[in-house]
């Protein structure tokens, strides 16, 4: 069995608590096990992984030295977590004093999914506020110790470093760059939706979550499980697939399941074209990562070898075969393997690649070639 399919093993069983999952399961040595836990952490999923290696028979499972390389990775997360929370109440509660209504995307708002909250390896916080609300947002943030002198302004969102976090202050949840056209009309929905949202939870002075504390709005349901793919799909779009996204799509699906309305997730999805997309990301999650079909909104068989081509996709872009070799030969052979991705991306997502992923390719290519000159 390859490396590749014992993480995506680990992954499921991690990710959906089954052990059936791990059947087949093989004897792993202390290097692989090694080699399988650095890519994890690599992309963030370690605890989904670590999950998965405690759902092994006793027969499989890693040496004890490895086994405590895993729990203090864990007690690591853990405390990034509470940290983390910490950090997002402090913030809350700046902008509910001044009259701002901020709206947490992603992140610990995805963590309370999880079975266990602080398996879900933490990033960055990222914080949407409505245009109207943005200029006194913005004055709070002009007032605390921030840890850097310069904020990045990159159009959708600000980026500034407070208490050692880093957090992407959002005038735009996303951008539909895959479809220009109807980006407008997704503007005016998450405004609208953002705005208007209720939903959230309390985290208390622990930074655990909690019945009281201070309140932590999130995107309401229906609005999140476009977001959450559009998300996941933009990542796609642009060769950076992310696997944690995977995750958190699957998992809201799973607890969102029963109160969907498809009429209106099936409009959304056609007006900003990405029902085809799902339909086959889903497929692939149904056929891979153990996901209950019934829980899947508009699975089709009809696209397994789409499943099949994401597999492949996926383990060349994240899970990757081999270490990584800095070399100037291996950044060649890269190149080659991003043109061949070039070239079968329309065939396989049924787009064109982005501006991002050519400048990719070419930035490669010349790197590969500035290191095999280098070298002789």
């Amino acid at each position: 069995m390859s490396m590749s399919s014992c993480f995506w093993k680990l992954y499921a069983a991690g990710l959906w608590n089954n052990p059936a999952l791990l059947a087949d399961f093989p004897k792993l040595s202390l290097p692989q096990w090694q080699f399988l836990l650095q890519k994890a952490e690599g992309i963030r999923v370690q605890g989904l992984v670590i999950d998965g290696i405690t759902l092994l028979s006793k027969d499989l499972q890693p040496s004890e030295e490895f086994a405590e390389q895993c729990v203090m990775s864990m007690v690591k997360e853990t405390r990034r977590h509470w940290d983390n929370n910490k950090v997002i109440a402090d913030l809350f509660h700046r902008w509910n004093e001044v009259g701002v209504h901020p709206v947490l995307l992603k992140g610990q708002g995805y963590a309370r999914m999880y079975e266990r909250p602080f398996r879900r390896v933490i990033g960055d916080i990222d914080v949407f506020v409505c245009k109207k609300e943005w200029e006194r947002a913005m004055e709070v943030v002009n007032s605390l110790p921030l840890d850097n002198e310069e904020m990045p302004d990159i159009g959708k969102h600000i980026e500034f470093f407070y208490r050692s976090k880093a957090v992407e202050l959002h005038r735009y949840s996303a951008k539909l760059r895959h479809k220009p056209k109807s980006n407008e009309a997704y503007q005016e929905w998450s405004e609208a939706e953002l705005s208007g949202s209720t939903a959230g939870f309390y985290i208390n002075e622990r930074g655990e979550y909690a019945e009281e504390g201070e309140w932590i709005t999130v995107p309401p349901q229906g609005f999140d499980i476009v977001y959450n793919f559009i998300h996941l799909w933009e990542h796609i779009y642009s060769c950076m697939p992310k696997v944690r996204a995977l995750a958190d799509w699957m998992l809201l699906l799973h607890h969102s399941h029963g109160s969907i309305d498809k009429v209106e997730l099936e409009k959304r999805l056609r007006q900003f074209g990405l029902l085809r997309h799902w339909q086959a990301i889903g497929c692939f999650v149904v056929k891979y990562m153990g996901m209950n079909p019934d829980e899947m909104p508009f699975y089709d068989s009809k696209y397994e070898k789409a499943a099949d081509r994401y597999l492949n996709f996926f383990n060349q872009n994240i899970v990757g075969l081999r270490p990584k070799v800095e070399t100037g030969n291996f950044l060649v052979r890269k190149t080659k393997s991003m043109c061949n991705y070039l070239l079968n991306t329309r065939c396989t997502f049924g787009v064109l690649p982005t501006e991002r992923v050519i400048k990719n390719i070419l930035t490669t290519l010349y790197c590969g070639v500035r290191g095999v000159i280098k070298k002789n």
